[in-house]
């Protein structure tokens, strides 16, 4: 399975983020684009999304739940 090839290399990033106190620069980059809100998309009314790494919110909920 792919998980199992990956787990490895996923479980090191996360140990060497802990050991530096720092996630990767990349992890920290998002990507915002505009999604049309409910209603006519010829109206001004968008609203900013954010996309970011999904590895960073996994590492970050891992975190939460030791604090």
């Amino acid at each position: 399975m792919f998980s199992e090839e990956i787990s490895h290399t996923v479980a090191d990033i996360f140990n060497k983020s802990l050991s530096a106190g720092d996630i990767p620069l990349d992890w920290k980059l998002a990507s915002v684009v505009a999604m049309c809100k409910k209603g006519s998309k010829a109206s001004p009314n968008y609203r900013p999304i954010s996309l970011t790494v999904n590895l960073c919110k996994v590492f970050e909920s891992i975190m939460r739940q030791d604090c």
